[in-house]
């Protein structure tokens, strides 16, 4: 942090320090910046306080004296110092910065947002270095508490000051994060202005306030000029915009808002509507319902635990996460409780229906100071009368009243309701795990959902909701959300479906000529029909795809690629081999995988080029396939022709430590679990989960759903 006299002054005032009021210290300054330079902060902190003894104020030292102490992460004296700095420069843009950065510390996100948009408002031309690195904070801790419109925003701002590698790549990697639903994804536009309007003028002016990242300002006088010419679609969106960029509480509201004016178009409405729900905090966060911990006292407990190992419908598991109350220690013993006796084989599967976990079970002993118990974790009312019902015919006079019930945790409602967690056979094939799972989350999904009372329809059940007029725009949003939530967390299509059986128009394709629409709402990309365009234009478009992250698109696009054998440039990254590669990563079925990685293969020899990667891809599957003998074969090649290649040891190296083969350090386990087709266990048990002693029934996805935080 060398300053000379031709540096910025260091304290936001936006002049060289040869010509600002800090001239005449400028050899200390240059001192100072050494030292916080080389870390020596006590140093540097003990030459501010001598200088500030009779130049007090100074926004060059205050500045320094901020930075020093954030260094020593001494809170307090931060705290006063940024106070004493914002009180004698009140719009300092340096001063606003370390506030920020102060509130960033401390965890205050309304706090740092304000003091934030106080800095970006007071900035000129020249945007100083703390305060670049505050956005990029700031849109950090908005994307780890998800907000990930507004977090978007400020990534999108940092590209505006300065674009290179660095920007583009954290923007990217924003847009690739997979549980993001596509729609909280889009980059939002503000809508153009009627150019005869008589208020034109004052709309372009806020929004280049609005493009310098002055969001607080352009929405104030977008709010005052809403007050004065009411129901402008361009004004109502421009406020939903900026209350997003600004992860405003109110931002869903706008959006609804915005979406109910009956000018805009149908397709308009339903995305501004789906953005709305998407960002409203009553469907997404507070509709929960609880995780119940119901305690049981046990008359006998060595004849209770003989019972529970021998019931067809309390299946002993491994379930090293289960978290008991504060008091207690690990359990001595761990089940999943059945609503029916569960299957011994696969073959068996149809011949009855597959049993359901409606709850998790902990077995613990006497203790010092407590009598034997048991304790059943269950969410829904109906799973937990089961699980009681079941286990007072398991135990009979062993088992004693429910002594209590409490919240250990909470999930979303709707998750809760419409999914169940299946218990399937021991030997079922990860494969037909997978199809299984796939199969009745589709018919359960059908089935249930058009009967669910959702919140964005005013508790009114999509059924109901379908015979009224005035929910059709909330329905048709509430139907392309699920469309994006099937996309990420790789759940069956449900949507057309749905649209049929509630009575509904079908999707329309829509054309790429109408670049309005298409740049509008990215969200909707999925929808163009690809046989109408040119190869360069489907390349384009398979480009922008990837950088969102669109899978839904991406796979229509992949097909025709494919289909058309097209060339694709070199610059874009993707050859035959590499397009079939990305179709099999994102397709959920082991037998259509290992079709396309051998195809890649296939392709990359024919091209001379190394099939390693897609060697390496292969082995999981043909594993989760039950070809053992096959990923062995892959293994050895590996090893024995392309050892030396790039990626290739290390690639091993983490395939084995997912497998189980070797630890974190690399050295061999002494035994190796074979791999299911699922996500790793949650650490609270739900229903979507399947039992941990079979294949597991599609494990608590970690992506975004309706409901989850």
């Amino acid at each position: 942090m060398s300053l000379d006299s031709n540096d910025l002054c260091p304290g936001g005032t936006g002049k060289k320090i040869k010509h600002c009021n800090c001239r005449d210290i400028a050899s200390e300054l240059h001192r100072i910046g050494r030292a916080l330079e080389g870390d020596q902060r006590v140093a540097a902190l003990e030459r501010v306080n001598r200088l500030l003894a009779t130049r007090a104020n100074r926004p060059c030292l205050l500045a320094l004296k901020c930075a020093a102490l954030l260094g020593m992460k001494k809170l307090q004296d931060l705290e006063e110092t940024v106070a004493v700095f914002q009180q004698a420069v009140p719009e300092n843009p340096v001063a606003a910065t370390y506030a920020t950065l102060l509130n960033v510390v401390k965890n205050d996100i309304p706090g740092a947002i304000d003091a934030l948009q106080t800095a970006l408002a007071n900035t000129g031309t020249q945007v100083p270095g703390e305060l670049f690195e505050a956005i990029r904070l700031v849109g950090n801790v908005l994307l780890e508490s998800g907000f990930a419109v507004a977090a978007r925003a400020l990534f999108a701002l940092r590209i505006r000051f300065l674009a290179n590698d660095q920007t583009r790549g954290d923007m990217i990697g924003i847009s690739q994060v997979e549980d993001i639903i596509p729609i909280l994804k889009t980059d939002l536009h503000f809508a153009p202005c009627p150019p005869d309007a008589p208020w034109n003028d004052r709309f372009r002016k806020a929004i280049v306030r609005a493009s310098s990242g002055a969001w607080q300002v352009a929405l104030d006088e977008l709010t005052a000029l809403n007050q004065e010419i009411p129901d402008q679609p361009s004004i109502f969106k421009g406020i939903a915009i900026l209350y997003s960029f600004l992860a405003r509480p109110d931002a869903a509201e706008a959006w609804h808002r915005y979406a109910a004016l009956p000018s805009l178009t149908e397709d308009e409405a339903v995305v501004a509507e789906a953005m709305g729900q998407a960002l409203d905090t009553r469907i997404t966060r507070d509709d929960r319902v609880p995780v119940v911990r119901t305690v049981l006292p046990l008359t006998d407990a060595q004849g209770a635990m003989e019972k529970l190992l021998s019931s067809r419908q309390t299946i002993s598991v491994q379930l090293d996460e289960f978290v008991p109350d504060e008091s207690s220690a690990p359990p001595s013993a761990t089940f999943h409780v059945l609503d029916r006796p569960e299957i011994d084989t696969f073959d068996q599967i149809g011949d009855q229906p597959i049993p359901s976990i409606v709850g998790q079970l902990a077995f613990f002993g006497k203790q010092t100071d407590r009598d034997a118990r048991l304790e059943l974790l269950s969410v829904r009312k109906r799973d937990t009368e089961c699980g009681l019902e079941v286990l007072r015919n398991v135990l009979g006079d062993l088992l004693g009243t429910p002594q209590s019930e409490e919240t250990a945790g909470s999930m979303p409602r709707i998750r809760a309701e419409v999914y169940e967690s299946l218990a399937l056979p021991k030997d079922t094939p990860p494969n037909e795990s997978r199809r299984l799972v796939r199969e009745i989350t589709f018919e359960r999904f059908q089935e249930r959902w058009p009967t669910f009372p959702l919140v964005e329809l005013d508790g009114k059940t999509p059924e109901e909701a379908s015979k009224d007029p005035a929910y059709r725009i909330r329905l048709l949003a509430a139907i392309l959300l699920l469309e994006h939530v099937a996309e990420v967390n790789g759940w069956p299509p449900v949507t057309d479906q749905l649209r049929q059986q509630l009575d509904l128009p079908a999707a329309k394709p829509r054309s790429l000529r109408d670049e309005h629409w298409v740049s509008a709402w990215p969200v909707l990309w999925p929808r163009i029909d690809l046989k109408s365009l040119s190869d360069s234009e489907l390349i384009r478009w398979f480009q922008n795809c990837l950088v969102y992250d669109m899978r839904a698109a991406l796979r229509k696009q992949i097909h025709e690629l494919l289909d058309r054998n097209v060339q694709i440039p070199d610059d874009v990254g993707f050859d035959r081999a590499a397009l079939y590669h990305r179709l099999a990563a994102m397709t959920p079925d082991f037998v259509e995988q290992l079709d396309l990685l051998i195809k890649a293969r296939q392709e990359a020899e024919a091209q001379g080029n190394s099939p390693a990667p897609f060697m390496l891809a292969e082995i999981p599957v043909q594993l989760g396939l039950g070809n053992s003998d096959e990923a062995g074969q892959l293994v050895d090649r590996l090893r024995n022709q392309h050892f030396d290649e790039p990626g290739v040891a290390d690639g091993l190296l983490h395939l084995f430590q997912q497998l189980g083969l070797v630890d974190e350090n690399g050295q061999p386990v002494e035994q190796m679990v074979a791999p299911d087709s699922t996500e790793p266990e949650s650490k609270l048990w739900t229903p979507d989960q399947g039992t941990a002693s079979s294949q597991q029934a599609g494990g608590e996805s970690k992506l975004w759903v309706p409901g989850m935080d």
